[in-house]
């Protein structure tokens, strides 16, 4: 298991919290649009490739213990048993993966084999 440090102390989170990014702001909301695209889009960019980071591994360790309580409520819902909790843990487990994957790049490449070039050039 790695163990990670938190990023920021809570008196650093007190002091950025609410401030805009030091990014010229102006001109990631003419690439990006709102200010929530924009953190989001910023958000995705700072996490890719880092060991603090998501990864697809992730998404579908999700997806995996996601299936497994269903499986789980459909057992319990045969046998006459509340299922109701697995079924509420399987739909959060859903939403957190959506989370994750929404801050990874695309899978596989477009036609120009774009998102494959642009990771390659990176070190």
């Amino acid at each position: 298991m790695v163990v990670m440090k938190p990023a920021l102390t809570r008196e650093e989170w007190a002091r950025v919290l609410g401030r805009p990014f030091p990014i010229r702001e102006e001109l990631w909301r003419i690439c990006f649009g709102s200010a929530a695209d924009l953190r989001h889009a910023h958000a995705a960019i700072a996490l890719e490739g880092q060991p603090f980071g998501f990864t697809r591994e992730h998404v579908e360790l999700l997806e995996g213990v996601a299936t497994l309580l269903g499986f789980q409520a459909m057992d319990l819902e045969a046998a006459g048993k509340p299922w109701d909790y697995e079924r509420r843990k399987q739909a959060e487990l859903h939403e957190l993966q959506e989370l994750i994957e929404a801050l990874l790049p695309p899978e596989g490449e477009d036609e120009d084999g774009d998102i494959a070039q642009n990771r390659e050039g990176v070190s």
